[in-house]
Formats: structure tokens, sequence, C-alpha cells
């Protein structure tokens, strides 16, 4: 088995286009605009909106949570190698998503992830990358944002989800050595170790 850890813009993908699918966006949703302009996992540079109030819009956040479940690992040593000593180290990495939902939907938005996470399509897409949600899921928070004299519809939904984490490593065995032995007198023997 390979090492299975997750980049954060592996995460990025698979959480953006469940996100797209969970909210039925499709390409024909806006002739001029991708269904990746509606899910974002990056902020506008600018600082103001890149949208309009009317717009629905969801942004990703992934991060890392730690708990004393993420810091436990499973250390398997001694696979079977002629010429290697191999093993593997398992731990689950907890991670909160926090989808940030703007536009006048953006509740009804936030109640559809949060419905539709234990579709079992979609628990099959996590399932195939390793990822599982955590089914303790707190309601959808809504905070509007007052920007520039208006308020803009705001929901924030935070999941929390368990990726297996498996991390290979391959030593090779030591088949040489060599020893050099001084006694006493600071007369060095030179002795040559092989594994036969």
């Amino acid at each position: 088995m390979a090492n299975t850890t997750l980049s954060l813009d592996q995460l990025n993908k698979l959480f953006q286009g469940l996100t797209i699918s969970m909210l039925g966006i499709t390409f024909a949703d806006d002739n001029d605009k991708t269904p990746y302009y509606k899910v974002r996992v990056a902020w506008p540079t600018g600082g103001a909106p890149s949208w309009k109030i009317a717009e629905d819009i969801c942004f990703l956040q992934i991060m890392e949570v730690d708990s004393q479940y993420n810091r436990q690992r499973d250390v398997i040593l001694g696979t079977k190698d002629t010429d290697n000593a191999n093993g593997s180290t398992s731990y689950t990495r907890v991670m909160q998503v926090n989808f940030i939902l703007y536009g006048p939907n953006s509740f009804q938005n936030a109640q559809t992830i949060r419905d539709q996470m234990f579709f079992v399509e979609n628990l099959f897409t996590l399932a195939k990358n390793n990822v599982y949600p955590i089914p303790d899921i707190s309601a959808p928070r809504r905070a509007p944002e007052l920007y520039e004299g208006q308020w803009w519809g705001r929901t924030d939904l935070s999941i929390t989800f368990n990726e297996l984490i498996i991390v290979e490593q391959t030593i090779p065995y030591l088949k040489s050595a060599d020893i050099t032995i001084e006694d006493s007198e600071r007369i060095e023997k030179e002795i040559e170790i092989t594994n036969s």
C-alpha cells in the first residue's frame, strides 16, 4: 500500500467537486461562469466581494483539528522483505471543513450540504479518498455581513471529517560494516562484517 495522505490541493479539489454536486451547480447555470466560480477555495485578493449581493457563493476553508484522536499513531514494523526493513505508520487526521456561504439562498444551501453529506453517493466519493464525515453536525449559523451599507446574506456550516493516513517507510538492511579496533598500544585492526 502506498502513502495515503491527501495534500491541501487534493482536499480542496475533493470538497469543491463534492459541494458543486450537492448544490446541483452545472455549467448551464450561468453561461459566462463555471461551477468553480460559485464554489471557491480561495478568497478574492482585492479584499472586496468579487460577486454581486444576489449571487449564491460558497467558500471552503479546510483545516486540521487538534484532538487526542489525531495524535495517536499505530506503528507496524517488520514486513518481510529480504533487502529492507519495511514498516508503516497509520493514524487518523481530524479535519474541519467550513462552508462559508453567501447570497440570498445561503441558509438553504447550508442545510442542503448538511443533509446531503450523508447521501450514499457522497459517502462513497469520500470513502474512495479515505475521508469519512463525523455524523455530529452543528446547525448552520446565519451571520449576515454589513458591507458598504448593505447586509449581505451569509451562513456558516462546519463539518468534521476523519481521514485515514498511512505513511510507509523502507529502511535498507545493513549489508556490511567496517569496524576499526584500537588496542591499548594504539594498534589498529580492521574488521569487515558482512551479512551472508
